[in-house]
């Protein structure tokens, strides 16, 4: 992966990646020898962490959104090219940035804490937060997909869905009694027009879409934020969200 950076020698960095390669020598299971192809899993999980990270590590808006676009897989025993190609031009979100020096060293640090702290349980919160941002054209969709993160990340089969989620994520973002009410009500209002969407109840013109869209998505990525600097508890000790969901209502 190469990070472009305007800083003063405006340099190319390149992180490299191991992956595990795996030669079976024997007769072949044709059902099951796919199962056993881990490695382009593993790049794509580290490409996730590496555009939540920028995500996460700069504040301007609108958000520098980093994409994949081709990757090689240089495998002595096949045949052929393991060559796959995405054009960024076609992602409606996309549009080239520079980072500033301080910005490419928080997108460092932020790739390190990702890493070293992301757990699978909020794998769907990773997936459907860089959508939002990155790949739908939609905004109702990408307020679907914040949405769905929340839902990851502090929701649960259990209980009344609205409750939980915006009790839980106002615990999580608010710093006092005050503040966690008035997010508590902000997210129940995109909780509740979120399912009024998908259940055919509610429709948004363009203008709201949009401005529903920022709301949802500035909540998601502060609650990601938090969890993976100041509440990595939340991921290690928590099973799912359900569990994360109980110990911030409750007060822990």
């Amino acid at each position: 992966t190469r990070v472009r950076s305007s800083a003063a020698s405006d340099v190319y960095k390149r992180q490299e990646l191991d992956v595990p390669y795996k030669i079976t020598i024997g007769e072949i299971d044709t059902q099951a020898w796919a199962k056993q192809l881990h490695t382009a899993h593993d790049v794509e999980q580290k490409l996730e962490t590496l555009r939540l990270a920028l995500l996460l590590g700069t504040s301007r808006r609108p958000t520098p959104i980093a994409l994949g676009t081709w990757r090689y897989f240089l495998d002595p025993l096949a045949q052929g090219f393991g060559m796959s190609w995405a054009d960024p031009r076609q992602m409606p979100m996309f549009n080239p940035a520079a980072l500033s020096g301080a910005e490419a060293k928080s997108w460092k640090d932020w790739t390190e804490r990702v890493d070293n702290g992301r757990v699978k349980s909020i794998d769907i919160a990773v997936r459907r937060t860089l959508r939002a941002t990155a790949e739908r054209a939609d905004p109702t969709d990408a307020l679907i997909d914040a949405v769905i993160a929340w839902e990851n990340l502090v929701g649960s089969q259990k209980g009344e869905p609205t409750l939980r989620v915006s009790a839980a994520l106002a615990w999580l973002l608010g710093a006092d009694a005050k503040e966690r009410k008035k997010l508590k009500k902000v997210i129940g209002e995109l909780y509740s027009i979120r399912s009024g969407v998908v259940h055919g109840t509610r429709n948004l013109d363009p203008k709201e879409a949009g401005e529903r869209r920022e709301e949802a998505l500035d909540i998601t990525i502060r609650s990601l934020q938090i969890l993976f600097r100041d509440r990595h508890d939340l991921l290690t000790e928590c099973k799912d969200g359900g569990e994360r969901s109980n110990r911030l209502i409750l007060g822990g």
